[in-house]
């Protein structure tokens, strides 16, 4: 459970650094550029990999929230922002689970005996 927990915000706090790095500057519709603040991001990193639509409306310039979109976010942003919400839809452990099992894999066959067949043994013994 604490396992699961400390994963979950871990992502949900690497969501929010990685939208200030990759979107921290946004143009909105009228063509003014705003800055992202710390706030806005993890906002929107959790409404996002919480699936629960829109975010808080924090900062000044981003608007996520109810009476906002996510226009302002740079396409990189907003390629974050889906990849939290995939990870918050299929479920945090899976797709932890999902990236470390190719190396899971190779230490269950280095530790499970090779199987030898032998065709000419019956399958079955009477």
């Amino acid at each position: 459970m604490v396992a699961s927990l400390s994963i979950y915000y871990l992502i949900f706090l690497a969501g929010g650094i990685l939208l200030l790095i990759f979107s921290h500057t946004g143009t909105t519709s009228n063509g003014d550029v705003i800055q992202l603040d710390f706030g806005t991001a993890l906002a929107a990193s959790i409404a996002n990999l919480g699936n629960i639509g829109p975010a808080i409306a924090i900062g000044h310039g981003f608007n996520p929230g109810p009476a906002g979109n996510y226009f302002t976010f740079t396409m990189a942003g907003k390629f974050i922002l889906i990849i939290l919400m995939y990870i918050g839809r299929v479920g945090v452990l899976t797709c932890v689970m999902l990236a470390l099992r190719s190396r899971g894999e190779h230490r269950l066959i280095r530790s499970v005996p090779a199987l030898k067949f032998d065709e000419n043994t019956p399958a079955l013994h009477q």
